[in-house]
């Protein structure tokens, strides 16, 4: 930039650039800058408070509504009505009473991007023919998901209550506008709890598969349906257990029969941009010289889950983000065979989710750039990048939600049992949820105990393992209490590495109304293992009657293995593991120093579940092609043989940490994109994993089944712990 105009690469190559060309640079600050380029450079700075929203505004006016001159004489004045004085209340705390403390975002935005999220929402639900009162309720609606659409829950209550006093409308002060839909042919606001469908039980559907709809789903998938139906990427943020993938995944699998072309990519912080583009150019096909869409001339769904995962960099930039920047931006990508040819890709839809940034946003100024941060945690994303997303914040399900979910699974189980039994499913998930609450409140995750991480999931676990109790084996509600404090045991206390916290959980449940003491008496201990068909649930009330179906089961096993002592203890682990290599999509956890026995139990645990062991062999030039390489005999093993296996792994084989994104990439989505290439399609493989660690490590299992395969591979693995929890959330739940 100076006046030689030599610019010096790093391979020591000079290039001197010409006299007319010059450089401009676009910046939101100038921390990577040193004094010496800022001192060779010009400075404009744009200010977004004197520019402010109004030109997007009218420029979306003009450009759409040229045609319908009333209805842009409305919107008009609709948005002179209420866009300034939200805007005051959102960055200034200005009210309709006086000030307030600014409101809260939990992603910033500017005014730009909320105003730009609003034009995407009319562009959604304006009508051509909409009336003028139609009008008002349309751009109410709109105003509340995009001006709304990132607040925290306490500072929506004020937004709506703020947005019906300048509405002038009769609304329900006790109804929050966010919990309404404007429905334009009934021309009124309804509740999305009255559009709710029924629960339609189906006694085949695998556990993972059961979607039980709420208002927080339906909602949910209304979001995603509006902005797909123009085309419009959007990201939905939420805490860890908001059902935004299951939700997300669920609406997808429903479009499958008129798209097939549905991505998933899940990220974690060793996610590579190379990685995501070789997975999105996978599902592509080329249709003219240089443009490539979606096979069948449909449109190609790309879900991005955990997007704000992938690593900073020295620079502070994270290059899948700055790779798919460029891609929704310009609509394409550069080849990286070396040429780097550019590619136009046609045809490309997006649907994102991330957690909750550990950082809360208070905006200091209309400008997003001046803000301040409170706490830490996940990666904020690049501004940059956001602005191509509308952005929803999906909050917490509330109880009523969740007491509907597991209420209503639950039911349908036992409707074969006594009706004392049935009568009694309100007040044990009523006692679940109270238990859940009190353990979340008590149990705080810290640098020693970073596998206390509890979340909806674990409600979830609880009921599934209930599913396999049968009416004849839990007959009275006594009986059925015993195996649900065995679930709350198993779930919750099997994790605590602290005698105290043990203590501290019995004490929780002991002061639960539902517990009594009769119904603690140890051991506490049921599994399925007694018989081969059918498979029955059913309590061990003593360790002899467990020993003696392990004796039976070593004398086979013991000519293979070396011989076992089956004292208590090593029963217990025993029946704890193979527990969870019986449920759909289990996670499983073992913590605990070194030569316990964790491994043995762990193949012991297996070998009686019958499944088959598969291990690497780890020789002197094994890398990550390596790895690949045994991943396919692995899959094919599983895919094509349709035998049960069980994958053992190291933590001394674990020599690229490379690896564990391959694990979490098949733990998330059952399958590995463009590990085969064009060999075989292997979309659809079924896979359950299972991982087991040492101290400081970790295990975990899930289970994919579709309605032609049913494979399944458990893995068990020893790895670095706490690192490896923030690297790879998965891990931790």
């Amino acid at each position: 930039m100076d006046d030689n105009k030599l610019l010096t690469l790093a391979n020591g190559e000079r290039i001197r650039l010409q006299d007319y060309c010059s450089l401009l640079f676009e910046v939101a600050d100038l921390k990577s800058a040193s004094p010496a380029t800022v001192s060779r450079c010009g400075m404009v700075y744009v200010d977004s408070q004197t520019l402010g929203p109004e030109p997007i505004w009218k420029r979306w006016l003009n450009q759409n509504l040229t045609d319908r001159p009333d209805q842009k004489l409305q919107l008009e004045i609709l948005y002179d009505r209420y866009i300034k004085n939200l805007l005051n209340l959102i960055y200034q705390g200005i009210t309709q009473t006086g000030r307030r403390p600014r409101m809260k975002m939990i992603v910033p935005l500017s005014s730009v991007n909320l105003t730009i999220q609003l034009t995407r929402f009319l562009d959604s639900c304006l009508s051509p023919s909409a009336n003028d009162e139609n009008l008002h309720s349309v751009f109410l609606q709109s105003v509340i998901w995009s001006f709304g659409c990132c607040l925290k829950i306490e500072d929506r209550v004020i937004f709506d209550t703020f947005v019906k006093y300048l509405s002038g409308l009769n609304f329900d002060e006790n109804e929050l506008l966010f919990d309404q839909i404007f429905h334009s042919e009934r021309n009124q606001w309804i509740k999305w709890e009255d559009l709710i469908p029924k629960y339609e039980h189906n006694p085949s559907q695998h556990f993972a598969d059961i979607f039980v709809p709420t208002i927080d789903t339906i909602r949910l998938e209304w979001l995603i349906k509006s902005m797909l139906t123009i085309h419009q990427p959007v990201l939905f943020v939420g805490d860890t257990g908001t059902s935004k993938t299951a939700t997300i995944q669920s609406y997808l699998q429903r479009l499958k029969s008129s798209n097939p072309n549905i991505l998933n990519l899940n990220f974690s912080s060793r996610t590579k941009s190379i990685d995501v583009q070789y997975s999105i150019e996978s599902q592509l096909e080329k249709r003219s010289k240089n443009t490539y869409g979606p096979s069948a001339g449909g449109r190609l769904i790309v879900f991005l889950d955990d997007l704000s995962m992938p690593n900073i960099d020295q620079y502070g930039t994270q290059q899948v983000i700055a790779f798919l920047k460029l891609f929704i931006e310009k609509h394409g990508i550069y080849e990286r065979n070396g040429d780097f040819n550019w590619k136009t890709i046609v045809d490309i839809d997006w649907i994102a989710a991330m957690s909750t940034p550990g950082k809360l946003f208070i905006v200091d100024s209309i400008d997003s750039r001046h803000l301040r941060s409170l706490g830490a945690g996940n990666n904020s994303l690049d501004p940059r990048f956001v602005s191509h997303f509308c952005i929803f914040y999906v909050t917490f399900p509330s109880y009523q939600s969740l007491f509907r979910i597991f209420s209503t699974i639950l039911q349908t189980h036992v409707q074969a049992f006594s009706q004392q039994i049935q009568n009694f499913i309100p007040n044990l998930i009523k006692s679940t949820l109270e238990i859940y609450e009190q353990i979340v409140q008590s149990f705080v995750r810290t640098p020693t105990k970073s596998f206390y991480v509890f979340s909806i999931r674990d409600l979830s676990r609880i009921i599934q393992s209930l599913l396999q109790t049968t009416p004849s084996q839990f007959d009275t509600i006594d009986k059925f209490l015993r195996v649900w404090i065995h679930e709350l045991i198993r779930v919750f206390a099997d994790r605590f590495n602290d005698s105290n916290d043990h203590q501290l959980f019995m004490q929780i449940l002991t002061k639960n109304s539902l517990v009594q003491t009769n119904l603690l008496r140890q051991p506490i201990l049921f599994a399925d293992y007694r018989n081969e068909q059918p498979k029955i649930y059913e309590e061990f009330s003593d360790y002899q009657s467990i020993r003696k179906i392990f004796e039976e089961i070593l004398l086979e096993y013991s000519q293979q293995q070396s011989d076992f002592v089956l004292f208590d203890y090593a029963l217990e682990h025993l029946t704890r593991i193979y527990r969870v290599l019986r449920l759909d999509r289990g996670h499983l956890l073992l913590i605990g120093t070194g030569a316990l026995g964790k491994r043995s139990l762990a193949k012991l645990a297996a070998f009686t579940a019958k499944y088959q062991i598969f291990e690497i062999q780890l020789t002197r030039n094994y890398n990550e092609n390596s790895f690949r390489d045994d991943l396919k005999v692995l899959f094919e093993q599983i895919a094509l043989k349709n035998i049960k296996t069980v994958f053992i792994l190291n933590d001394t084989q674990i020599i690229d940490e490379n690896f564990l994104e391959y694990i979490n990439t098949i733990l998330c989505n059952g399958t590995i994109p463009s590990l085969f290439n064009d060999e075989v399609n292997f979309a659809q493989l079924v896979v359950l994993f299972y991982i087991e660690l040492n101290r400081r490590e970790i295990r975990l299992s899930i289970n994919y089944v579709n309605k032609q395969i049913f494979q399944q591979m458990n893995l068990f693995g020893n790895i670095s712990l706490r690192n490896r929890l923030q690297i790879f959330t998965l891990f931790s739940v």
